[in-house]
């Protein structure tokens, strides 16, 4: 069932966190935050935690342990990040960066924004399914 956790649809905000080393990922909806070495391995530990908030929420049988917003700061950092990651993707016709090693000049250093697609009612049903037939 992890795979689900890829349909949802979070925003994710990526970048280097001075005071641990290494990169964060925040997961803005749920106010979950990851760390790894690169931003890579930030959002793959990002996903295990989503992952298991959501089955604590459904052994809870709890939907609002799931969702709590992070602080709005963040929303704006990922908002911007987001403006300068188009800019570069879609006026210079450049991919999207998600390192500081060479990035666009019109791309400051740190932000990565993530938007993970909406996931299909049927995989929703399909989970809550399974959840309840384990623990019925």
């Amino acid at each position: 069932m992890r795979s689900v956790v890829s349909d949802l649809p979070l925003s994710v905000l990526i970048y280097p966190d001075d005071k641990v080393g290494g990169w964060t990922a925040l997961a803005l909806e749920m106010d979950i935050r990851s760390y790894g070495d690169t931003p890579e391995s930030a959002l793959d530990e990002l996903g295990d935690l989503v992952y298991v908030q959501i089955s604590f929420a459904l052994f809870k049988r709890d939907p609002s342990l799931i969702w709590k917003r992070a602080d709005a700061i963040w929303f704006d950092r990922f908002a911007a990040a987001f403006a300068r990651q188009q800019w570069a993707h879609l006026v210079l016709n450049q991919d999207v960066v998600l390192t500081v090693d060479d990035p666009p000049p019109t791309m400051s250093t740190g932000d990565a924004a993530f938007g993970l697609p909406m996931p299909q009612p049927h995989v929703v049903a399909e989970l809550v399914r399974q959840f309840q037939a384990d623990y019925a």
